[in-house]
């Protein structure tokens, strides 16, 4: 197991409490260790710092949903199906230890 595929598994095991057991290269942050919200947001910006990643151009919303609704959007979501809802797209441990090993994402 390489060495910064280790410090990437430890390190989503500090910050969300996901048993390191259960990280494997293709686990997902929000299908499988559940992060959204605020506290992915968080996550990612630790991760970048922790690992001196740019994040330049990383699309938080193409990847987790956004804290709470306002009335705009809680509107909305009243007359939305889940086949209206974009599904999101996934980020996985390979892709963070890609992006602390080039110090830039790039997904």
């Amino acid at each position: 197991m390489p060495k910064q595929y280790e410090k990437v598994i430890g390190f989503i095991a500090s910050e969300t409490g996901y048993s390191e057991d259960k990280i494997l290269i293709k686990t997902r942050l929000y299908h499988d260790v559940g992060l959204d919200g605020d506290e992915a947001e968080e996550f990612i910006e630790a991760f970048a710092e922790a690992f001196n990643v740019d994040m330049k151009g990383f699309e938080f919303y193409r990847y987790f949903n956004k804290e709470g609704l306002d009335s705009l959007a809680l509107l909305g979501s009243l007359f939305k199906t889940k086949r209206d809802q974009k599904p999101l797209d996934e980020i996985t441990v390979e892709m963070l230890e890609q992006a602390a090993l080039r110090k830039r994402w790039n997904a």
